[in-house]
């Protein structure tokens, strides 16, 4: 039978090991579109961390920021909103498409390229590419049910994006050349500006549709708190962690995530399958990410 004092021995290496990961992790360092973005995710898996040495707690919500503001409007425009032009409706956001979001919000905590992209969407009021992106990242994290859900919730911007279409079915040959030399350089800066650019010539009716589902959408991206168990468990990984992990054939990944969270006293049948099933989602999503 183990002494004791031996059995107490490796249980304060075991916990030594979380926490020295805890003090020693280093935020992720991929360039990214908004830097007070990456900013809070960088310090919100610093808090989780911190919490694996110190106790854990409730962290903070994590949120995709609207962006740096859209130009000024010319001369003599006024606010839509003023004037009381109609936008379109929202509707509460159901705790199914709630929770499907929140996991591709903590998986942006992971995959830069996620919270890059559905930044710029925003800043830029396409809808309709927003849609896509976020549709398309939950068949990574969601079940059926909550992939319809989401699907349900962007239905409710059916008219934003047959505006969008409309602006991109009337652009000039040279302002379709312009676009395929920006896309081609991968110039997003220059893109996102061009369609804001655009979006302002509209009359104020259209104009006001869009900037309603930007609020909205950014709003509804960011309502629902990431699972604390899953974010907790998340939170024990370093990215040197999950780049060691992406390389392991996919039947030893259970194994070693299972003997990693034990050490950190992570031991939930639940949490573990979830943890497992998450990884290996930012996995696949971070590879289509990349090949894109």
């Amino acid at each position: 039978m183990l002494h004791p004092l031996l059995f107490y021995f490796f249980l304060h290496l075991h916990l030594a090991y979380c926490n020295y990961q805890a003090s020693h992790h280093q935020d992720h360092s991929a360039p990214g579109y908004h830097g007070s973005y990456h900013h809070e995710v960088g310090q919100e898996l610093q808090n989780i961390h911190d919490d694996m040495a110190n106790g854990y707690q409730h962290h903070q919500d994590l949120g995709y920021p609207t962006g740096p503001p859209s130009p000024g409007p010319d001369h003599g425009y006024h606010d839509p909103h003023q004037y009381g032009y109609p936008s379109e409706p929202s509707l509460p956001l159901s705790p199914s498409a709630g929770s499907c979001l929140s996991r591709i919000r903590l998986a942006a905590s992971f995959d830069p390229t996620i919270s890059s992209k559905i930044n710029r969407f925003i800043d830029s009021m396409r809808i309709d590419r927003l849609r896509a992106y976020v549709c398309e990242r939950t068949a990574y994290f969601c079940d059926e049910h909550q992939q319809k859900e989401v699907g349900d919730l962007f239905h409710q911007y059916d008219r934003s994006i047959e505006i969008i279409d409309q602006v991109r079915h009337q652009l000039t040959s040279t302002e379709k050349d312009q676009l395929n030399m920006m896309e081609n350089l991968n110039d997003t800066l220059a893109e996102q500006a061009f369609f804001v650019y655009k979006f302002h010539q509209l009359n104020p009716v259209d104009l006001a549709v869009l900037t309603s589902a930007k609020a909205s959408l950014t709003t509804a991206l960011s309502a629902t708190a990431p699972d604390a168990a899953l974010s907790k468990s998340m939170g024990s990984f370093t990215p040197q962690d999950l780049e060691r992990l992406a390389t392991l054939p996919v039947n030893h990944l259970p194994e070693e995530v299972r003997t990693h969270l034990a050490r950190c006293q992570i031991t939930s049948p639940e949490v573990v399958h979830d943890t497992v099933a998450f990884l290996l989602s930012v996995i696949g999503s971070k590879q289509n990410n990349y090949r894109r």
